[in-house]
């Protein structure tokens, strides 16, 4: 669960680095059932769930006193560089990873991607398309970089 993930993630503190390149769900249903949810001919063709938020684990560590160099990964359909740059801030990050994920020819369903690193100035730069482990490569790169500079 996400609470899991959090929890262990702050048991891994302190720590010089943390990179979060997904996000867990943002919601959860509010109740779990203990068992399986059989199909009920009284509830028709729909279920309703009601969801409740789960915690923010990136935002979590990033605010935290003895918080590590944290980096992001925001994956957007739209205004992407916007977007990006208001989570760098929201959560108080280092840097932050920008993909466009409505690019078919780059991200999921892919080999190639390409994408924009922010910086806490908010200076972006561009990873141009290429292999998705030579993207890889280059980030780790990037990120030691701006870690030996902090």
């Amino acid at each position: 669960s996400a609470g899991d993930m959090l929890a262990a993630c702050e048991a891994a503190i302190p720590c010089d680095l943390f990179i979060a390149s997904a996000a867990v769900a943002d919601y959860r249903p509010e109740v779990v059932a203990p068992h399986k949810l059989k199909k009920d001919p009284s509830n028709g063709d729909g279920l309703l769930l009601q969801m409740v938020r789960n915690p923010d684990i990136l935002a979590t560590i990033a605010t935290r006193p003895d918080r590590p160099f944290s980096v992001g990964f925001a994956a957007e359909t739209e205004h992407l560089l916007d977007y990006a740059a208001r989570k760098l801030k929201d959560k108080n990050l280092d840097l932050i990873v920008a993909n466009d994920v409505a690019n078919p020819s780059i991200g999921f369903n892919s080999e190639e991607n390409a994408c924009s690193v922010i910086d806490r100035a908010l200076h972006a730069t561009l990873f141009a398309q290429t292999s998705k482990a030579k993207i890889a490569r280059q980030l780790i790169t990037f990120i030691a970089d701006r870690m030996n500079q902090v």
